[in-house]
């Protein structure tokens, strides 16, 4: 890519075509490898990480807040932001946590449990960060 920007020249046809067929792969294998891992993470601990689930939520919705006033951001841009900030936590953490032995039970705990309270909260959170944003 950086030689046809260097250059000034189009990519030939094929190329173009593979890179796009590629590229609209990438977020559905993603999806489809997030479930695989939720449906074999183990939740082990429940108490501590509801605990991190909720101060999680509202640190994120807080930080949005804090995000959006001093940003000056309004509309979409800020319901974008705080809905981003509100959400759950990524399955790389589980992979970082089992890489270095950092309780990765918890830590499973922790996203399986964060994901099924988005999915609660997340028809409340879009119309809250869609009033927030003044529409």
């Amino acid at each position: 890519a950086l030689a046809f920007t260097l250059t000034n020249t189009d990519p030939p046809l094929w190329l173009t075509n593979t890179s796009d067929l590629i590229g609209g792969l990438t977020i559905p294998l993603m999806l489809i490898l997030l479930g695989v891992s939720l449906t074999r993470m183990k939740v082990v601990a429940f108490a501590r990480p509801l605990v991190v689930v909720v101060l999680r939520l509202l640190l994120g919705f807080a930080v949005a807040v804090m995000l959006c006033e001093l940003l000056n951001l309004e509309g979409t841009a800020s319901g974008v932001v705080t809905i981003a900030c509100c959400m759950p936590g990524a399955v790389f953490n589980y992979l970082a946590s089992v890489k270095f032995d950092r309780s990765p039970g918890e830590v499973a705990s922790y996203i399986v449990l964060s994901t099924v309270v988005m999915l609660v909260l997340l028809p409340v959170l879009v119309p809250l960060s869609w009033w927030m944003a003044g529409q």
